[in-house]
């Protein structure tokens, strides 16, 4: 649970803590007294840097280097990444943030220089 080159800090609904360590290339979870609950690593990612946590505590996180955002079920398990918006390639994901709306979420992404609105048609009932 020790922490190397932490980027982003985020909380998850039920109380966790949520930080995003490139160094580790991973995210680590802590509870919310700060004790360390696990970590979460996939293979593909290199520099997990900002994250984002929707209302099922599904996780984002941006990487640049990995020039992906990679997307994590509220059990942690992995469910994809997202590479591209609207057919034109990610170059550069460098943080996000969400709103959540009627019948998905928006997710606003900082590609490099520009910001980029991609549109998530999740199921607000579960995963």
């Amino acid at each position: 649970g020790e922490l190397i080159s932490p980027v982003q800090i985020d909380l998850t609904s039920n109380h966790r803590v949520v930080v995003s360590d490139a160094g580790m290339r991973a995210v680590n979870y802590y509870d919310y007294f700060g004790t360390f609950v696990l970590t979460l690593e996939h293979p593909d990612m290199k520099y997990p840097g900002g994250i984002a946590l929707d209302d099922k505590n599904r996780l984002y996180v941006a990487d640049t280097e990995a020039r992906s955002i990679f997307l994590f079920a509220s059990d942690h398990s992995y469910i994809g990444k997202i590479k591209a918006v609207g057919g034109l390639p990610l170059s550069r994901p460098v943080d996000m943030a969400l709103f959540t709306m009627k019948n998905g979420y928006n997710l606003y992404i900082i590609n490099g220089d520009e910001v980029i609105i991609a549109k998530l048609n999740f199921n607000h009932g579960g995963e």
